[in-house]
């Protein structure tokens, strides 16, 4: 959790300085040394390479979304952000799911070398990802480029997202980089005055409630909780993982009907 907070902090300045494209490769690269670092049996290296493995996490919360935003038309903005929230939450009940591959038995071999598997899916996934934007997608999002004045860049990035409209699409994302820069770049710290403070507690709030809701801590500790009350955690859990996931599909849904503030009241 400290490692992604600092993640999460310093993925501002990545991002606007080498690109949403370069921050993803470099938290791929640490996402690997993160993985090398906690197959290692010493405490002290274990914890190194979850800090690190944390700043993975916060660099790619920014560095993911900012990508994806800026990369999809503005008609499929609601559409991608639907699919990318049911992405996640499948690969949470995927988590879970997975950690009910560890047997119980403490003298097992088995158990003792499983937990090197399941962390080293991480960096298989990272490898995925490094190979994809080191050689398939190679280009930056074409507000990055606009911003740094890379205007053919930025067209023939358009042309692998657009069939047609490709200078209108590029007038109006021009457009948003002046208004997003003609007062020059907002800093961490401008966050927290007189003209930003307002929206910032609501969001602020709302995380905040979002976490307090208790459902991560039901999320973390399920097995435990279920242990003490029924026979058979592992389906208890499981059923709990398809009510989220379920859940988290039907609310995209409502969102769009009723409003994302009657769905929060709700």
């Amino acid at each position: 959790n400290i490692g992604s907070i600092i993640g999460a902090l310093i993925a501002g300045t990545l991002v606007s300085r080498l690109g949403r494209r370069r921050t993803m490769i470099i938290a791929d690269i640490l996402g690997i040394i993160a993985v090398g670092l906690m197959l290692v049996r010493n405490l002290p290296v274990l914890l190194v390479g979850r800090i690190l493995s944390g700043i993975v996490s916060g660099l790619n919360i920014v560095a993911i979304f900012m990508y994806q935003v800026e990369v999809s038309p503005l008609e499929m903005c609601g559409a991608t952000g639907t699919l990318s929230v049911i992405i996640s939450e499948t690969f949470s009940f995927i988590s879970l799911a997975v950690g009910f591959a560890v047997p119980d038995d403490p003298h097992s071999e088995f158990q003792y070398q499983i937990w090197r598997l399941l962390v080293s899916v991480s960096a298989i996934l990272n490898v995925m990802r490094l190979v994809g934007l080191g050689f398939i997608w190679r280009f930056e999002t074409p507000f990055f480029l606009i911003e740094k004045g890379k205007k053919e860049q930025a067209k023939k990035v358009l042309g692998r997202i657009f069939d047609d409209g490709i200078e209108d699409e590029y007038k109006r994302i021009a457009t948003d980089v002046e208004m997003a820069t003609n007062e020059g770049s907002i800093g961490f710290w401008d966050l927290f005055g007189p003209k930003y403070r307002r929206i910032l507690f609501v969001g602020f709030l709302l995380a905040v409630i979002q976490h307090f809701g208790g459902m991560s801590i039901i999320f973390i500790f399920s097995n435990d909780i279920f242990s003490r009350s029924t026979d058979n955690d592992v389906l208890f859990s499981t059923i709990l993982g398809i009510i989220n996931l379920l859940s988290v599909i039907c609310a995209l849904f409502l969102v769009e009907k009723f409003g994302r503030r009657t769905l929060l009241l709700a």
